[in-house]
């Protein structure tokens, strides 16, 4: 059904941390009916051909290699962490999917993943040397595009660190790139370094041959290859403070620089000087068109959400957000192309501003944290995402057909979605109550009393909704809310319609499992990450330190003693059409048919289960939307 990881930490904590954010990962069993196909008609709808998003022919599906047989990812490329334009205009985007070149007259892309060669799924940076090659900053090293070969280098070949946060390419070919451990130059033979230690948020060349470092707590250090020396600008230097997060060049050589929580300063080969009228929680990046006009990419910090693009307009700034046609105002990257076009990557896809107007440009799913997972009647597969956090992008959802992605919802946190019994689609979008009709979303309301995030949905016989929140618990009839001052994470409904719901009271190892049959509670001690019911009426859960449980009609009983082959740690678990419990943890996917336990091997972090007519699983985990079919030839 859901899915809470039970682990040392006791779960009146972790309700005590949700809390704040109320994060969680939640699916639902779906119930196989016959219904119409839905579409994605309307304003907030975008049909998207797949992987390309548009009218164009599609380029082939990517996926990623399968950790084994049966398993099949889907990564998406529409959190963008940085682009760079190749001279016949095509752009080249890191993203947390790999490294994809998009054709934006085509509207296609071309996507590379581990399964073609890189070091890691997760680019952080992407330049162009002279002679073509691409060189990419990844979590696990750099690598780099020679034709259709991808070669890695990491600090085994002499990089000072294998997380790379930047990359750079100087005109006679030398690459840089920023670590979180010093500065790395490759000059096509070796590596050396500098800045030992320090980890250098972004790595920028000027138009004199030199390179700029923006160092965390450490300023802003340059380069000059005339000879061989770096000369650091810190509060002694006229900077307000030591922590500068990222460095851009302009066409005239003027060095741009925005310091964490304070400004953005230009240095003109003599001093530094703040610009005037920019306050912004976090500013990722800077681009300069060829008027050498600055355009700002700002982003979310602790403090506040993204507030767009920051372009200049005469003596001020126009913000440009998500209201003015940008995917998401949280703005993690910006470039321009040599014909004017500007590039915004954010963190639900990337967003062109070509003839006066702006497109967005998506693939895969939305996001590749997979929050949620349904299998609609149709066949369509549903995925939710969450940013998790006070100031974001939020997630919203994807429905993939097997060919077609479409995005929805995208101001959405949805960590819960739901297939009633009658085959209707539903989602918890942060605090309201979402119903698909086959076109279009359409609230119910719940934000006035539920004072969070729904993280859980069930259904009862009579087509009453429950909602959790972990703050309230609501009772939607299909007409009006009841809610209940219960701190209540999960809910699951029993065929005779009784609740069963798992929460806390509010201090301190307060943690309850109960049993409401519509007029009273019965309360049991010890909370439940998961409760599922099965159609013969079984309730099972997940308890901290216990594993799966059973409720015998008195008290819940582990049903695996220490030992056995059953995940103590269950991420996920769901109930299938033939009654079987499938869960996920501790590196498995299990199904247990109530004699005994079959494994298979799993992607890590799935968190969400959602089952296919075909006896296929979809699976939601931390790196992308999986498939998974079982077959012979498992343990």
């Amino acid at each position: 059904m859901h899915k809470r990881r039970l682990t040392a930490i006791g779960l009146s904590m972790w309700l005590c941390l949700a809390s704040a954010f109320l994060a969680g990962c939640q699916v639902r069993s779906p119930v196989i009916a016959p219904k119409a196909t839905p579409s994605m008609a309307g304003s907030t709808a975008r049909p998207l051909s797949a992987p390309s998003p548009s009218a164009q022919p599609p380029t082939p599906l990517p996926t990623v290699a399968p950790p084994a047989r049966g398993w099949t990812t889907y990564l998406g490329i529409n959190e963008v962490h940085g682009l760079a334009f190749a001279p016949d205009g095509a752009l080249w985007v890191a993203t947390s999917g790999g490294v994809a070149l998009w054709d934006l007259t085509a509207g296609t892309y071309t996507q590379y993943t581990m399964a073609d060669g890189l070091v890691s799924n997760y680019a952080n940076d992407v330049a162009l040397a002279p002679d073509g090659g691409v060189w990419a900053a990844m979590l696990g090293g750099v690598s780099h595009l020679a034709g259709s070969t991808w070669t890695t280098y990491t600090q085994a070949d002499g990089l000072v660190s294998d997380s790379v946060q930047s990359i750079a390419v100087t005109p006679d070919g030398q690459v840089w790139a920023g670590t979180i451990a010093g500065v790395g130059r490759f000059d096509g033979r070796v590596w050396t370094s500098y800045l030992p230690g320090v980890r250098a948020w972004k790595v920028a060349v000027a138009p004199d041959g030199s390179v700029w470092a923006a160092n965390d707590g450490g300023g802003v250090s340059r380069y000059s290859p005339a000879d061989d020396t770096w000369t650091t600008f810190g509060t002694e230097q006229g900077l307000p403070n030591a922590g500068v997060k990222t460095v851009d060049i302009a066409p005239d050589g003027g060095v741009w620089i925005y310091i964490g929580y304070d400004r953005v300063y230009r240095y003109d080969g003599t001093r530094w000087q703040e610009v005037s009228g920019i306050s912004a929680p976090w500013v990722c990046d800077i681009a300069f068109d060829a008027s050498g006009a600055p355009w700002i990419a700002t982003c979310p910090g602790l403090h506040g959400g993204g507030f767009g693009l920051l372009a200049p307009r005469g003596d001020g700034w126009e913000r440009v957000t998500s209201d003015q046609g940008l995917a998401s105002s949280s703005v993690l990257a910006v470039a321009v192309g040599p014909d004017g076009v500007i590039a915004v990557g954010t963190m639900l896809g990337l967003s062109v501003y070509q003839d006066g107007q702006w497109r967005t440009l998506r693939g895969g799913p939305t996001r590749n944290q997979v929050t949620s997972v349904a299998v609609a009647p149709d066949g369509a597969v549903w995925f939710g995402f969450s940013d998790f956090s006070a100031y974001g992008s939020r997630g919203g959802v994807s429905r993939f057909d097997g060919q077609t992605w479409q995005y929805s919802l995208d101001d959405g946190n949805v960590q819960v979605l739901a297939v009633d019994p009658n085959g209707e689609l539903w989602a918890g979008a942060g605090c309201s109550l979402q119903r698909w009709d086959g076109k279009a979303w359409t609230g119910v309301g719940g934000c006035d009393q539920l004072m969070g995030n729904i993280v859980d949905l069930a259904f009862g016989p009579d087509g009453v909704v429950w909602a959790a929140s972990g703050m309230k618990l609501g009772r939607f009839d299909g007409q009006a809310w009841t809610f209940y001052d219960r701190y209540i994470h999960t809910v699951a409904v029993e065929p005779d319609r009784a609740l069963w719901v798992s929460g806390w009271k509010g201090t301190q190892g307060s943690d309850y499992t109960a049993r409401y049959d519509g007029s009273a509670w019965q309360e049991y001690p010890g909370g439940m990450g998961s409760i599922v019911v099965t159609p013969d009426g079984q309730v099972w859960g997940v308890a901290a330190g216990q594993g799966l449980v059973r409720f015998d009609g008195q008290s819940w009983t582990a049903v695996a003693p220490p030992g056995a082959s059953a995940p103590r740690s269950i991420d996920a678990l769901m109930v299938a059409p033939d009654g079987a419990l499938w869960c996920t943890g501790e590196g498995s996917l299990a199904r247990f048919d109530g004699q005994a336990w079959q494994l298979y091997p799993t992607p890590d972090g799935a968190c969400a289960i959602a089952f296919a007519a075909d006896g296929s699983l979809w699976l939601g985990t931390n790196n992308g939307a999986v498939h998974f079919e079982p077959g012979e030839g498992y343990p």
